[in-house]
């Protein structure tokens, strides 16, 4: 992995871009570049931490479990996403795991550079909270959303949080690519399979999406939203 070509998007979007330049250039000086196949963890609940991960390419997908129920997926991350700052805030282990779902490009900050951070400047810790407080608005979303009765719409608002588009449109409403199975689908929704799937036709049938395997394209993240209002 070439740091220099990743390093622009590493700064531009997620986390880090709501972040002081000082930090920014800080963070990025102790990332370790790292590359998981398919199907390999990055961690697993219950690990110990080892720092936070940044997804460069490719697609990761987070599991919890509840005592010996479960894993069970959640969600799926994509390039820019950032995950792991629980377990570094708290110093306890793991509470979600992340496997890759396809080939992996990620950043590791470890660690040893997150306590020196903080050692260096202890107002560094506030940045380290704002990426809590990011993926906890992405939880709370995700949890909202499940209480939807209408099943069309809970799959529709699923795909729409799972694509980055859920609220508004990142760069002129661009087509989005999710890495997520209809299996997937369905169990992040609370849905039967042939439930989630006849959404998806429907979906599909109307241009809001296109499915190939284990991967859905938002072809128009505004009209998929207005399909969530109802309009």
């Amino acid at each position: 992995m070439n740091m220099e070509s990743i390093r622009p998007r590493t700064l531009e979007r997620g986390w880090l871009s709501h972040t002081p330049a000082k930090f920014r250039a800080d963070v990025v000086a102790h990332l370790v570049p790292q590359r998981f196949e398919p199907g390999a963890a990055l961690y697993l609940q219950g690990d110990d931490p080892a720092g936070l991960y940044h997804i460069v390419d490719g697609a990761v997908v987070v599991s919890i479990a509840l005592g010996d129920v479960g894993p069970f997926a959640i969600h799926v991350g994509h390039a820019g996403s950032w995950f792991g700052e629980a377990a570094i805030i708290t110093g306890q282990p793991r509470r979600v795991g992340l496997l890759a779902r396809r080939a992996t490009e990620a950043l590791l900050l470890p660690s040893a550079a997150i306590r020196k951070l903080v050692n260096e400047d202890p107002v560094n810790w506030r940045y380290f909270a704002l990426l809590a407080v990011m993926n906890t608005d992405l939880a709370l979303s995700g949890g909202m959303d499940l209480l939807l009765r209408d099943h069309d719409k809970r799959l529709i608002a699923l795909l729409l949080r799972l694509g980055n588009c859920r609220l508004a449109s990142p760069h002129d409403d661009q087509a989005s690519t999710i890495d997520a199975s209809q299996e997937d689908l369905a169990e992040m929704a609370n849905l039967s399979r042939n439930a989630a799937g006849a959404v998806l036709r429907d979906l599909e049938d109307r241009g809001l999406i296109d499915r190939s395997y284990r991967k859905i394209r938002i072809n128009d993240p505004s009209r998929l939203r207005s399909a969530l209002r109802g309009d």
